[in-house]
């Protein structure tokens, strides 16, 4: 009997309940449109969706020479709003704009490259590293959303035209 529970338990090793552990994660950039000797404030809001109320920690650098980095440890996929000197760089989606741009996982190594001031929409910013796999698969999604959405209402609105004649 005993060898048959230690066959049973080594055939079906019970799983972990144990809390991943925090990686340290790291989101860099480069402000390309800042003068080498100015300083900007750069704060980053990171989302844990896991809490419903005050899951959110923001942390502010400031950009040395137009670059900043920030280094974490989550241990569960978050998503990121980022600010430079008060305005918050938005996602162009489908829906409209949002202040979520960036989703990261543990031990991503995110580079961020801001081309200019103006650049508040995340079509504009370059994504390199580890995780940046994943904001180009959300920006594409996010154009072929956009672009069924923008057919779809043409093609309602031309609908509706003909209805009215």
């Amino acid at each position: 009997m005993n060898l048959l529970l230690i066959a049973f338990l080594l055939a079906f090793p019970s799983k972990s309940t144990t809390a991943p552990q925090p990686q340290r994660t790291v989101i860099e950039g480069k402000l390309e449109y800042v003068p080498a000797e100015s300083g900007n404030s750069v704060s980053l809001r990171v989302e844990d969706h896991r809490v419903l109320f005050g899951g959110s920690q923001i942390i502010t650098t400031q950009a040395d020479g137009g670059h900043f980095k920030f280094e974490i440890f989550i241990e569960s996929i978050r998503s990121l709003t980022l600010t430079v000197d008060s305005q918050t760089i938005k996602g162009n989606d489908s829906v409209g704009a949002t202040g979520h741009i960036v989703f990261i996982e543990p031990g991503d190594s995110l580079y961020l490259s801001i081309p200019a001031r103006t650049s508040q929409y995340c079509k504009d910013i370059i994504f390199s590293g580890r995780g940046s796999e994943k904001q180009h698969l959300i920006e594409t999604t996010n154009r072929v959303f956009s672009k069924a959405i923008a057919e779809n209402n043409r093609a309602s609105r031309l609908d509706q035209s003909i209805a009215y004649k």
